[in-house]
């Protein structure tokens, strides 16, 4: 039992993992999800289908795949720094000290708006995406990847920061990401972001999240994403003809995860095998605090932070006009201090101290 569990997470920080399996280079990825813009393989390399870029070692005609991804092929494709750059990959951010980023549907727009603008400029692709309230995942085709996903994070951070009138970075640096070598890691890797928000106990269901890739497998007029951003559908339209395919697919993929995570929970019984999180558990707010007000989400305290500066801008309050709007966040409007710190991009602790203190 322990030997089959000894598996190779293929996206690495997921909950949910893959069966190691002897692959031949006939499963690597086929030349027709690589774009023009980029460089194609010679004409002899094709039909044999074993490489992964031009110039780069020869796969072997049969191999373990987790020895190869671990040990030598992360180190035959590596960039500057240590990354790869040139290929599939799965990338993935989180908010600074996982404070949320994203409040309005003007910020996720301006987000994909700027991945828009980069991909164009770095000649890169978006095959699929998920943008969380905190974090986000992509999943990119270049040939310049820290370029390009740099691009994003510093053109995103001036606007976010010059609108709501912040400073210092969104994110935490450096990005995170993996090389996705093979087909079939290409396509869990997609269901795997595109069902996040499902995953998060956000919602029951992929359609009923807006912000993800999902919706561009609907008829045009249908997709209210179309317009914000070109994404890349080559390979979502190459796995799944029709959105019912794609959402069929999606169902499995949670039943799969679900159930390979209540397995290898051995030393739990069954009354322990928890429901999915509610979305109060995800974020980390309680819903028990302050029995009887009105609790807000985090998009209401957004606009009432923008009515209690008053066309002032949160970085030029002392600190203690930062304390009297933090208190009545807190007391007046039953916000947490997470809540607090997040939109106003203080740690926790300020925030706590600021609220708790008989000045003011």
């Amino acid at each position: 039992m322990r030997k089959k569990r000894e598996l190779f997470k293929v996206l690495s920080g997921t909950a949910f993992i893959y069966t190691p399996a002897k692959i031949t280079g006939d499963e690597l990825l086929d030349n027709k999800y690589f774009h023009k813009e980029h460089k194609e393989y010679q004409s002899k390399k094709l039909l044999d289908n074993r490489y992964l870029h031009d110039g780069h070692k020869e796969y072997p005609k049969s191999y373990n795949l987790p020895i190869i991804l671990k040990r030598e092929f992360e180190k035959s494709f590596r960039g500057e720094g240590g990354r790869s750059q040139s290929g599939y990959f799965h990338v993935w951010f989180r908010g600074n000290n996982r404070y949320n980023v994203f409040y309005t549907d003007d910020d996720y727009i301006g987000f994909l708006s700027r991945c828009n603008i980069a991909s164009a400029k770095h000649k890169s692709k978006i095959t699929a995406f998920a943008i969380m309230n905190n974090h986000v995942h992509l999943q990119v085709y270049s040939n310049n990847l820290s370029l390009f996903i740099s691009s994003i994070l510093i053109t995103f951070n001036r606007w976010f920061n010059k609108r709501k009138g912040l400073r210092g970075k969104l994110f935490e640096t450096p990005f995170k990401s993996y090389q996705l070598l093979t087909q079939d890691s290409l396509k869990k890797n997609m269901l795997y972001i595109i069902t996040n928000p499902v995953n998060a106990g956000i919602c029951n269901n992929v359609y009923e999240y807006k912000w993800t890739s999902y919706h561009f497998s609907k008829e045009p007029n249908l997709n209210h994403l179309g317009k914000i951003i070109n994404l890349d559908t080559t390979i979502m339209n190459d796995f799944y003809s029709s959105p019912k395919e794609l959402l069929s697919a999606t169902k499995k993929f949670i039943a799969e995860r679900n159930n390979y995570n209540a397995e290898s929970n051995d030393n739990d019984s069954a009354s322990n095998i928890t429901a999915p999180k509610s979305t109060s558990e995800v974020t980390g707010y309680s819903s028990s605090s302050f029995v009887g007000k009105i609790k807000h989400n985090d998009s209401e305290l957004a606009n009432i932070l923008r009515n209690l500066l008053n066309n002032k801008e949160l970085y030029n309050l002392d600190r203690a006009d930062l304390a009297k709007i933090a208190k009545q966040l807190k007391y007046k409007y039953n916000a947490t201090y997470r809540q607090i710190a997040s939109l106003t991009h203080e740690s926790y602790e300020d925030i706590r101290r600021m609220v708790l203190s008989s000045d003011g």
